[in-house]
């Protein structure tokens, strides 16, 4: 029993689910909508790629995150437009609901 503890203490340590496993991607979407009272971007994939990774319609939110626009400068939402491609970085995981959301973004940037 003294080994049966601390052995299975061990193990459970190893089965976090909480804890993030530090790969961040990007990916590129239009954005479809804009909502600033709630902090929130809707976008759409612009390809296949982007469409396996976010689905055809994907929430992010704005909060708490940085946007840039085009040449790296700092700038709010109130300045993202509709059908503005922007890339975000996230940690790779979305919610699988519909429509999907970003769990947990990084920052957008504005491209086109």
């Amino acid at each position: 029993m003294t080994l049966c503890v601390p052995m299975i203490l061990f193990l459970l340590n190893g089965c976090n689910l909480n804890k993030s496993d530090g790969v961040e991607t990007t990916v590129d979407a239009k954005v479809i909508e804009n909502d600033l009272d709630n902090k929130l971007l809707l976008v759409s994939g612009i390809d296949n790629s982007s469409i396996s990774q976010i689905g055809d319609k994907c929430f992010v939110s704005c909060k708490d995150i940085k946007i840039f626009d085009k040449s790296g400068e700092e700038m709010s939402q109130d300045n993202i437009r509709l059908d503005d491609v922007v890339t975000i970085m996230y940690d790779g995981h979305t919610q699988e609901t519909y429509p999907a959301t970003i769990t947990n973004p990084k920052w957008i940037q504005i491209r086109e």
